[in-house]
């Protein structure tokens, strides 16, 4: 996978519910360990407070010509009122964060999935050192330590727990995979196929009508940006279902999808989080430019609602949730160069403040979460590619 921008074709409509849940992925990274700020599309070049749409303490331009955010906001069914959040701060107010460095990885590595394991460690997922994508897996916590190897080297993956075992969708090399890995008991077998490559991508856990499962947003295949939000679940019957089924790749043991919207624009590199029930948007990349959108979608009330919309675009950024706030960090501005802008998103009123800077530039690395508590570790610090991390930071905030 080269981290040039491939040729795209215009997205399609009609697809079917197999097409749709698989289409999306595959850019890559060279040998050279470039970013690729031709992806960026934008043309112009930007700088790292253009990431985050203005300057720090100024809440109007983060939200302004979008038109009904406050009352998009609102109609959600997230939170309308500061009796949903208990104990918060009133809408008008931020939250603090703090930062820590936790430990470091083996080698600097971008283009890692991170996920929460069953434990409460979380878990880093393949990577790319800037000259070759790895197959290790590790947990992070207490220390870094191995857990398993994938089986073939990959980058650009999302993955995500069902249970005790960790689902590893996609990514690739020179090319995208159609796979998907499970790892359980320390080792690592593919178990379903895609119709269609997926790299790109990102996978949160989401409980939908009572079933617990993760959410698979965005991506491309190396023509197509992916529209669709799909959703996978483990049902206790072993699946006999075949591509162009609810289920993916032939007998899946019970590995069901289903489609749960579609994303107005088609992006990769959004940055997602999620509640247990509600989703969570922000940017990415489109196929033309970056995307400023941040969206919540509800799984009780099936609806897709804007929260706000930023002054401008950016991907490759790690979003959390806390409470009533979205915590966006990094993340590429146009013209490629990460940035260390920490941003604040009230998802009351659709208001935004920059409240701070993370230690570095930092953008395409792999994060996750808890209640309470969010991780990061790896990814870019230059827009050159060479300056992959090796850090993990512990991201916590109080009410």
């Amino acid at each position: 996978m080269t981290k040039s921008m491939r040729v795209v074709t215009p997205w399609m409509l009609g697809l079917t519910l197999t097409s749709f849940l698989v289409t999306g992925c595959g850019t890559g990274r060279g040998g050279n360990g470039n970013l690729g700020s031709a992806a960026h599309a934008s043309g112009s070049a930007g700088t790292s407070s253009a990431a985050h749409a203005g300057s720090a303490g100024t809440n109007s331009a983060a939200h302004a010509g979008s038109a009904g955010t406050n009352s998009a906001a609102h109609a959600s069914g997230i939170a309308s009122s500061n009796g949903a959040y208990a104990g918060w701060p009133k809408a008008g107010a931020w939250i603090p964060i703090q930062v820590k460095n936790v430990g470091q990885l083996p080698q600097g590595i971008l283009g890692n999935a991170l996920a929460m394991g069953p434990s409460g460690a979380p878990i880093s997922i393949g990577g790319y050192t800037g000259q070759v994508s790895i197959t290790n897996i590790y947990s992070l916590l207490p220390r870094v330590s191995s857990v398993a190897n994938l089986p073939v080297r990959t980058h650009d993956a999302a993955a995500g727990f069902i249970g005790n075992t960790l689902y590893v969708y996609g990514g690739g090399q020179a090319t995208s995979y159609n796979s998907v890995v499970a790892v359980e008991n320390g080792s690592a077998k593919t178990v379903a196929t895609l119709s269609r490559p997926l790299s790109d991508a990102v996978s949160v856990p989401l409980t939908v009508d009572g079933k617990k499962g993760l959410a698979l947003v965005g991506g491309y295949d190396g023509s197509v940006f992916r529209t669709g939000v799909a959703f996978m679940t483990v049902t206790g019957t072993p699946s006999t279902g075949t591509v162009g089924s609810s289920s993916v790749g032939g007998p899946s043991r019970g590995r069901v999808w289903k489609r749960l919207f579609n994303l107005p624009t088609p992006v990769r590199y959004a940055a997602v989080t999620s509640t247990s029930n509600t989703l969570y948007i922000a940017g990415g990349l489109k196929e033309q430019g970056l995307s400023n959108n941040v969206y919540a979608w509800s799984a009780s009330t099936k609806q897709l609602h804007t929260i706000t919309v930023l002054s401008a675009g950016f991907q490759k950024a790690a979003l959390f949730v806390a409470g009533p706030y979205l915590i966006l960090i990094g993340g590429e501005p146009a013209g490629g160069v990460p940035t260390r802008r920490m941003l604040e998103i009230d998802t009351r009123t659709g208001k935004s403040k920059v409240v701070g800077n993370f230690p570095t530039p930092i953008a395409d690395m792999g994060y996750t979460q808890t209640a309470s508590t969010g991780y990061l570790a790896g990814g870019v610090t230059t827009a050159s590619g060479e300056g992959a991390a090796r850090s993990v930071y512990e991201i916590t905030w109080q009410k």
